[in-house]
């Protein structure tokens, strides 16, 4: 499984349907920018998915775009895309997973690349990036952590936020930590996050 420019941030099977087979696939983020999904038997890569996910709002991938690449396409254009940092396979809505860039929209995306929904904060005018993810086990709601300190809650189901956790990052003298992961508890409404704070 090679072919990323970039350290990998996660990576995990899932089960997809190519034509009208069954396949394991492995599907991997990288900090170049791309997910990779891959036949699990072969190691060949099946499709390479590129989320714009910074920059003008109106250029952005948005719901029923394709976020398909071609690489060749992209070295040529020298276009640039944030780390991927979360990848997180959903079991409702069944074959998609949550992508979410270091930028300012994340993503609900099927297996063939296409964006179903996108999650956004809209209610200020803070370019604050998504720095980490979580999902309940419900795959109800998807917490977002951004380099400002808050959190964003937002709702699987519709894209919207439920709320904001504006305190959810500590401050300590050198200034705001960045949260660098999050966990949600397998049976509770219970969110975890560390930093680089020691």
């Amino acid at each position: 499984f090679t072919g990323s420019s970039s350290y990998l941030t996660c990576c995990g099977y899932a089960t997809i349907f190519l034509g009208d087979d069954e396949l394991l696939a492995v599907v991997s983020a990288s900090g170049d920018g791309s997910v990779r999904i891959w036949n699990g038997r072969t190691a060949d890569v099946l499709h390479v998915l590129r989320p714009v996910s910074i920059g003008l709002r109106n250029k952005l991938s948005a719901a029923g775009s394709s976020i398909v690449t071609m690489e060749q396409h992209d070295k040529a254009a020298n276009v640039q895309y944030p780390a991927i940092h979360t990848l997180m396979h959903l079991h409702t809505p069944p074959k998609t997973m949550i992508v979410v860039p270091r930028g300012i929209r994340a993503f609900l995306v099927d297996f063939r690349g296409t964006v179903l929904r996108t999650f956004q904060d809209d209610s200020t005018a803070s370019e604050a990036v998504f720095v980490a993810a979580a999902v309940s086990a419900s795959n109800q709601w998807l917490y977002v952590a951004k380099d400002d300190g808050s959190c964003c809650v937002f709702d699987v189901s519709t894209g919207g936020i439920d709320r904001t956790i504006r305190d959810f990052g500590s401050v300590s003298t050198s200034g705001q930590l960045e949260v660098s992961c999050m966990l949600h508890h397998p049976h509770l409404d219970v969110v975890a996050a560390f930093s680089n704070d020691k």
